[in-house]
């Protein structure tokens, strides 16, 4: 089994030198495959929006790996599945179960080096929390890696800080097929990130971090966009029944008045407005202080609002001819 982990770190070295077993290396996935039962998913992380994650569609997981330039580790996680029903070791791979399901997805991060790598994945940002929040996740751990949650601050300069408040974590470290990894978080009034942390991977002969079912249980602040004392809006009231349009020029809208022939979908309720917005709610949203001209429409959801989202929608065009055409707004 040793020689199956020499084996195993000696694929992490390509992972991180060739952006994962490229071909050229079956030979080394072959062994994962053969003694541990996991194979490399290519471009397994690429997409990823909820903070409770199983990895089943890593395209609904709102967590990522740390980008390099933020220099706050050496590595990254990628994405593993589980083919077949062999058995992690007990005692050299834990604590999590030693029987995993297949088709399970998973991460691992890992190196086979003696100097000391270390890899964060980090959630979306929170922007308030009330109470104790918890976070919660299954690992398992090789030759002396270790893992541990962190919270991660914007940092002024850019990029992000680790918090030098550190929750309490409770990772059932001698604990075989533990239920996995409980880390309580304090109330926080201001926007955090979580971040789960594996690092003392310095082995020569090979070590890494593999998690997995990521759970967060909270109750969120209702943080509301200030939109300034004097905004004020109305319901947008307009001619669009979903009759055709008899020329293009019928589609024009500027002021959203009674004449326009856009509408909402009727999810949920699209607004008329003329107020003037606050300029650091402006620049702070889009990077400049261009402000919407006399009455605009407008669209607000809340942190949390749930899909389907509501799309402003023109009356039918029945035909359109081969000539360039073009739609612009503001």
């Amino acid at each position: 089994m040793d020689r199956i982990l020499l084996l195993f770190g000696l694929c992490f070295i390509q992972i991180q030198s060739s952006f994962g077993c490229l071909p050229g290396y079956d030979v080394e996935r072959e062994k994962l495959k053969e003694y541990l039962g996991i194979e490399w998913m290519r471009n397994g992380l690429e997409a990823n929006a909820d903070l409770n994650c199983n990895f089943a569609k890593p395209s609904q997981c709102m967590w990522k790996n740390m980008e390099r330039r933020a220099r706050l580790d050496s590595t990254d996680f990628f994405l593993f599945e589980k083919t077949d029903y062999t058995e992690f070791p007990p005692l050299k791979v834990g604590p999590g179960p030693t029987n995993v399901a297949q088709g399970e997805r998973l991460l691992l991060t890992g190196d086979k080096k003696s100097e000391e790598q270390h890899a964060i994945f980090y959630s979306s940002p929170i922007p308030c929390q009330k109470g104790v929040g918890n976070l919660t996740f299954t690992y398992w751990v090789y030759n002396g890696a270790r893992v541990e949650v962190v919270l991660l601050e914007d940092n002024p300069r850019g990029g992000y800080k680790i918090a030098y408040e550190k929750p309490y974590v409770n990772c059932g470290m001698f604990q075989l097929n533990s239920e996995g990894c409980h880390a309580e978080i304090s109330p926080r009034e201001t926007p955090f990130r979580l971040g789960i942390r594996a690092f003392d991977m310095a082995n020569k002969e090979g070590s890494f971090v593999m998690i997995d079912n990521i759970l967060y249980n909270s109750e969120l602040c209702n943080v509301a966009i200030d939109l300034g004392q004097g905004f004020h809006s109305e319901p947008l009231a307009t001619s669009a029944e979903g009759r055709s349009i008899s020329s293009a020029a019928d589609l024009n809208c500027e002021n959203f008045g009674a004449t326009c022939r856009w509408r909402g979908a009727g999810m949920q309720h699209w607004k008329r407005s003329s107020s003037v917005l606050p300029k650091e709610l402006i620049y702070n949203l889009t990077g400049t202080q261009i402000s919407p001209r006399s009455a605009y429409a407008i669209y607000y959801m809340e942190q949390g609002t749930k899909p389907p989202f509501d799309y402003l929608r023109s009356d039918v065009i029945d035909c359109q001819s081969m000539t360039e055409n073009m739609l612009t707004f503001r």
